[in-house]
């Protein structure tokens, strides 16, 4: 990637992550009767996120296809939370190298066969 693109990711990635502080903030207090975070709010959680932050990096079938992915295996959208959280990754490289991955994974996983 360039320099240039890699400035605008981040700086995006930086902006975009107070949507995630609020998305997590306003919905950790939402439980089951376990006491955690039902999947389907997990899931949530990660669609809302990943169309706030990547509605300029991805296509619109890309979002779409791993927002089915999301729904399809949850551990991948509680990982996009903890990735899209700069709190916790400093590095945004990673977040999109992992989203590029999950994007191919879930391209293979859900095509129709």
């Amino acid at each position: 990637m360039s320099e240039m693109k890699l400035s605008s990711l981040n700086s995006n990635f930086m902006h975009n992550n107070q949507i995630i502080e609020c998305i997590t903030s306003s919905s950790a207090t939402q439980s089951t009767n376990g006491g955690s975070v039902s999947a389907m709010v997990r899931k949530n959680q990660a669609t809302t996120a990943l169309l706030s932050l990547e509605d300029k990096v991805l296509k619109p079938k890309e979002l779409v296809t791993i927002m089915d992915y999301f729904h399809f295996n949850v551990s991948c959208a509680d990982v996009y939370l903890v990735l899209a959280d700069a709190k916790v990754n400093t590095n945004p490289i990673i977040h999109y190298v992992w989203l590029a991955k999950r994007l191919e994974e879930a391209v293979d996983v859900l095509k129709p066969k």
